[in-house]
């Protein structure tokens, strides 16, 4: 979803590396990374990014994006571009509606001149906006996001939470495939979807992460006090005993992995 474009703010323009016991070690642009698939196969570097990757604190939920993305997504390929004018420009490649109509679907009122736009965000943005658009209906839908307020107890703009969850909602029921059906071919039973619930980020990088032995449960949120680095074998996974088909020979023995050693 275009929408999701907006999360480019709240993205730190450098990669932090981390040894496997927690120690800071170093960083690099992440717009230098771009194409170069090498650089991870160099040294451990893979391993660790995967480490930065739960303890790297995100950018700031603010109206600004890191210096590093807004002067270059492509780093020494494309010099010349930078991440939020192509997000911009994408917006406008898919055909997006302006700014203006979708806040008016989230909304349900109508939206007619600058001076309305005081009900989302603050008057120096509209000022913002007034100066480089001569009509409300011309603001882009992603220049609408980058200024709007956001949305009450949370850390996104309004329309963005109204947009992204519309999308999700109506990707749910519109999938006739979407794995919680019960009425598809072979659908999961009961106690598989309760096994694939269980499975969580954090389960996931001490599965395919080689050097990840210990992470926090909520691997979303930064490690504190609350949300502690505990072993892996302390992070629930999948029992595949929920697969076994009695229908199938074998000879009775499971080889699945072990979550408790």
């Amino acid at each position: 979803m275009t929408v999701l474009r907006w999360l480019h703010t709240i993205q730190s323009g450098t990669v932090k590396m981390y040894d496997p016991q927690g120690y800071y070690l170093k960083q690099i642009p992440i717009a230098n990374l771009t194409l170069r698939t090498g650089y991870y196969a160099v040294d451990n570097n893979i391993d660790y990014m995967t480490q930065g990757a739960f303890r790297q604190a995100s950018g700031k939920f603010d109206h600004a994006i890191d210096p590093e993305l807004g002067e270059s997504a492509l780093g020494p390929h494309q010099r010349a571009s930078d991440t939020l004018t192509n997000d911009l420009s994408k917006n406008r490649y898919f055909g997006l509606q302006p700014y203006v109509k979708y806040l008016e679907l989230c909304r349900r009122r109508p939206f007619k001149k600058f001076e309305d736009l005081l009900h989302v965000m603050d008057p120096e943005r509209v000022e913002m906006l007034q100066e480089v658009y001569e009509h409300l209906e011309d603001v882009d839908f992603q220049a609408g996001l980058w200024l709007e307020n956001f949305v009450e107890g949370g850390h996104v703009p309004a329309t963005f939470y109204c947009v992204a969850v519309e999308q999700l909602l109506r990707s749910m029921a519109s999938d006739r495939h979407w794995y919680e059906r019960p009425n598809r071919p072979n659908a999961f039973t009961l106690p598989q979807l309760q096994e694939i619930r269980k499975i969580s980020i954090a389960r996931v990088l001490c599965d395919v992460g080689d050097s990840v032995t210990r992470i926090q449960r909520q691997a979303f949120l930064r490690i504190s006090p609350s949300n502690p680095l505990c072993g892996c074998n302390e992070i629930e996974g999948i029992d595949f005993w929920a697969w076994e088909d009695n229908s199938c020979s074998n000879d009775g023995s499971y080889h699945g992995p072990d979550y408790q050693s």
